[in-house]
């Protein structure tokens, strides 16, 4: 089984820790630094600031990626409900200070495509922070593969890196970098027939697949990397929280790539069957392990 890396995207130089876990992933890995490569940008706008003015002649406008949730609550503790790509639904309550609901909300997950008579391919879909804007960074795009489905040059400078399909969900983008000599023409556009999505009443992605096509589940882990549903708050070039449920969380939770891999300090800690991973400033890791409590509810 084959996995691409999803987690070389938008931090910094690599540190040591977890130092095991990064070579295995990355010996199979596909880097995506022309996707979601956001080191360099300041940190993730509110909704006011979505929209990015200047761009080059022929490149679509840079628009956030991510839904901004309504922050509830008065006094020193504000709430936002929060949806995973599965429909998993949480509430995530914090101080009000630390204005979480600014940082905006990814979804982030994998899927395996299993024809019958072929080798399982897995693949993880992330949403760049920029949407059709970063993708189109490598240059134009190639191909139609259905009317919601588009065929993107790989990075350049990545000579592993296949071609990315961006798949568009109403407001939502999302995309699936591929590796060298990966997916065919017609698995590609089997993807791109399998995979739907939903756009709930405030701004959520609810994805689902029909056969060939399996989305990974809550706690599902591909050779070290985290393929379950997650979603991801901030991590442009500030700090950047992964939330991901994780049934029998407190012996199956796996540190997600992206949160180990950045600068500062990394921790993690589960909260009942929610894996909450942290990274950024010593001050902001411990603040979010401690105060910050993130509730499933049905």
């Amino acid at each position: 089984m084959t996995v691409t890396r999803p987690d070389i995207v938008e931090y910094g130089p690599r540190r040591r820790r977890w130092v095991g876990i990064v070579v295995v992933a990355g010996l199979l890995a596909i880097p995506l630094f022309g996707i979601l490569d956001g080191r360099g940008d300041p940190a993730p706008p509110p909704p006011a600031a979505a929209a990015t003015p200047s761009r080059t002649a022929g490149t679509p406008p840079a628009t956030v990626n991510a839904v901004f949730p309504r922050e509830r609550g008065d006094g020193d503790t504000r709430t936002i409900a929060v949806t995973f790509p599965d429909g998993t639904r949480a509430t995530v309550t914090y101080p009000a200070e630390m204005r979480l609901a600014e940082f905006g909300v990814r979804p982030h997950i994998g899927a395996t495509l299993a024809v019958p008579g072929e080798s399982a391919r897995f693949r993880l879909l992330t949403a760049p922070y920029r949407g059709e804007a970063d993708v189109a960074r490598s240059g134009p795009m190639i191909r139609h593969l259905t009317d919601d489905v588009t065929l993107w040059p790989g990075p350049p400078g990545a000579p592993t890196a296949g071609e990315v399909l961006l798949f568009a969900f109403g407001r939502w983008r999302l995309a699936l970098q591929d590796e060298h000599n990966g997916l065919n023409f017609d698995q590609r556009r089997t993807w791109a027939r399998s995979l739907r999505g939903r756009v709930t009443r405030d701004g959520f992605l609810v994805l689902s697949a029909r056969s060939p096509l399996r989305l990974a589940r809550p706690g599902d882990v591909y050779n070290g990397v985290v393929a379950g549903p997650q979603l991801w708050l901030g991590g442009v070039s500030g700090p950047l929280i992964v939330l991901t449920p994780t049934p029998d969380c407190a012996r199956r939770a796996v540190m997600p790539l992206a949160v180990q891999n950045r600068p500062g300090v990394s921790d993690g800690a589960c909260q009942g069957d929610v894996h909450v991973a942290v990274s950024g400033e010593p001050e902001f890791v411990r603040q979010v392990l401690e105060q910050v409590r993130v509730r499933t509810r049905t």
